[in-house]
Formats: structure tokens, sequence, C-alpha cells
């Protein structure tokens, strides 16, 4: 997998944590205005037009939950959530797994690039890119698209030795290996 960019938003990381008495906390976002969010989609705009099909799209949300689960990684703490990229009728998606408020159905997930990645919500996004065949490619396209056919729900027991649910990091793994006949195989640790 080659590394094509990552892109922390700087404005975003300023967050404060605020005890409510029942010692949770709560993430409180730096003000986002108009000028600052254009900026940010300046920033973002080149990053986004360099996504091609079957790349893998990170981000981190600007909240509580997201921090929370970019800390469950054992090397990059930057990331929080992830996807596979793929174009349909000239639009750029990301097919993703997820729970909780953004998804109470609990079903795989296609969102526009744009919403996927916004710096509305995201403090850090990245793009990778695995060197696959165009074969592969198309396989991975076929797979995404039964997951959505089969509404392929969240993994909320985390568990890799099923196959009928799947959390996002499980689903781009077991993807990208079934795609490429494994040639490509991630550690399951």
């Amino acid at each position: 997998m080659k590394k094509i960019c990552i892109l922390i938003i700087p404005a975003l990381i300023a967050f404060s944590c605020t005890d409510n008495g029942e010692n949770e906390y709560a993430i409180m976002p730096f003000p986002v205005t108009d000028s600052l969010l254009s900026e940010q989609w300046k920033t973002i705009t080149p990053i986004k037009d360099s996504i091609h099909d079957g790349d893998l799209i990170l981000r981190c949300g600007n909240d509580y939950a997201s921090y929370t689960l970019s800390d469950f990684s054992q090397q990059e703490k930057l990331y929080s959530h992830s996807g596979i990229a793929m174009k349909e009728n000239g639009t750029m998606y990301v097919y993703s797994n997820m729970a909780g408020d953004i998804n109470p159905d609990e079903i795989i997930r296609r969102d526009i690039v744009d919403s996927f990645i916004t710096p509305l919500h995201n403090v850090a996004v990245g793009v990778y890119r695995y060197d696959i065949t165009s074969k592969e490619l198309e396989q991975l396209k076929s797979i995404l698209h039964t997951h959505q056919k089969n509404k392929l729900q969240f993994d909320m027991n985390f568990d890799l030795a099923t196959d009928n649910k799947m959390y996002c990091a499980e689903r781009i793994a077991k993807t990208v290996e079934l795609a490429t006949g494994k040639r490509i195989v991630f550690s399951k640790s």
C-alpha cells in the first residue's frame, strides 16, 4: 500500500474537554466559520480530486467517539474510521461500515466523498492506494456492491471469525484480500 497523502486540519485540532460531573467528557470543537471552512476545503479539494477507485479513505471525526476509536490503533492513532472509494456515474463515493448516531441501522453506507471527508466534522483525512490490477479492482467493486445489496451490518462484537457482520477495518481487509486472491493480506492481530 502506497501512502498518497495525509492531511491534518490544524484549525480544528484545538479542542477542549469539560467535566460534566459524571466523569464523562465531551469534545468541544473549535468554532468553524464560513471563511475557515472555505480555507479548509481549498486544502482538501486537491486531495479529494486525487482519489481513485479502490483507494482507502481514512478520517478522524471531531467527536469523543472518534478520538476513542483512533486510540485503538496499535501504530497510527490518527484515524478513527475508514472506507473504500468507488466512482459510479461520475460521482466518487466511499463505502464504509459504522454504527452510532450517524448510522442507527448499522448497515454499510455509501456516502459521497465530500460528506465523508468534510472538515466540518473531521480533523484528519488520509488517502492510501493499494497496488491492485484492473481485474482486482472490478472484483473489489463487485464485492462492495454485494455488501451493499445484502445490507451488510456493522459488527458490534468486533469478531473477525464471522462474515455476516463486519466492522469497518475488518470489511476492508477481507474485501481487499478476497478481491486480490490474498495477494494483499493484512495482519489479524
